[in-house]
């Protein structure tokens, strides 16, 4: 019998998954560029700040202080990812990034609904699971955010955190790290993601905030065909957290209970309603399997987690985040 189809059949898919594991090291290399200039930055900055004692003049002024974050945010994600969106329309052929209109306008609404609904939920399991954490001896320190006292402060604070931070990362994210993997299945460019957006955050309790809320988020993207869909999740959460953190002591019981009460239960009442009709439509877009399907989920985990420049960024990033953890007794 003549074998030569069958061995040529077998190099031909050697050939392909080598290919494709290449691809996806590839893309892990370029991502991790970015990655690393946004660990470099970060670190490097804070560090001028604190050795020239700039940082207590920065925290001195509110303003100050959010036009800083804005600049940083700009300077250490947006530019770097910038970068890597160059890099990986060139090297790869892609110009996917996700930010088309959504395959259905009202879907594209429960799902904002029913997304945030779900990030709100996250935080409750991110709390349990620290609070679990500390049953085994564990304490995790967690970083605390200011609370701007001047309506000039407090609308930097608000387009600081609820406009330019969802725009940026999710350009970075849900745009130029997620979109390109996605023909390699969709669950996998999801949860890679996630993983990257989490350590990104580079403290414990919020990288796994970070991360729930990443699967969420991505899974929105990914299911609406808008990473615009993403962007208003995360502009919202952070709206919600905005509020709930510039709520004083000082503030009129009215308006603590209708923040930390009234407004949450309408979030949670309208969420879980849009979530249930979004996941009960049969023509809602189910995640797509693998384009792509000659190398496995380990295979391509291993090419994106372990490239060079990704696997020095991973390393760097968890190291911080564990630093925030320690144990007692």
């Amino acid at each position: 019998m003549n074998n030569n189809f069958y061995s040529f059949d077998s190099e031909y898919n050697f050939e392909k998954k080598v290919k494709a594991f290449n691809n996806v090291r590839s893309h892990g290399n370029i991502v991790g560029i970015g990655v690393l200039c946004f660990v470099a930055l970060s670190n490097t900055i804070a560090l001028i700040l604190s050795l020239f004692g700039v940082d207590e003049f920065i925290k001195s002024s509110e303003i100050l202080l959010e036009c800083f974050d804005i600049i940083f945010s700009i300077a250490a994600i947006f530019l770097p990812f910038l970068f890597v969106m160059f890099k990986v329309r060139k090297n790869h052929n892609d110009d996917s990034f996700g930010f088309n209109k959504p395959y259905d306008k009202k879907m594209f609404l429960y799902a904002i609904s029913g997304g945030l609904m779900l990030c709100l939920f996250a935080d409750k399991i991110a709390g349990i699971i620290v609070y679990m954490m500390s049953g085994f001896g564990m304490t995790v320190e967690s970083v605390q955010s200011t609370k701007p006292t001047s309506v000039s402060g407090f609308l930097l604070y608000l387009v600081s955190s609820a406009v330019v931070a969802p725009l940026i990362e999710e350009f970075a994210i849900r745009g130029v790290t997620l979109q390109p993997l996605r023909k390699y299945g969709d669950k996998f460019a999801i949860v890679i993601s996630a993983l990257v957006f989490g350590l990104m955050h580079q403290n414990f309790v919020q990288a796994l905030f970070a991360f729930i809320t990443g699967l969420v988020i991505g899974y929105f993207a990914v299911s609406t065909g808008s990473v615009w869909c993403g962007v208003i999740i995360h502009a919202l959460n952070n709206f919600f957290a905005v509020i709930t953190n510039s709520v004083s002591d000082n503030s009129r019981y009215i308006t603590v209970y209708f923040v930390y009460t009234i407004l949450p239960l309408l979030i949670y009442i309208l969420g879980i309603i849009s979530l249930i009709i979004y996941l009960k439509e049969k023509n809602r877009y189910k995640l797509m399997k693998p384009q792509v399907q000659c190398i496995s989920t380990k295979e391509k985990t291993k090419a994106f987690l372990l490239s060079g420049t990704m696997l020095a960024a991973m390393i760097i990033m968890i190291l911080k985040t564990i630093s925030y953890v320690s144990i007692t007794g």
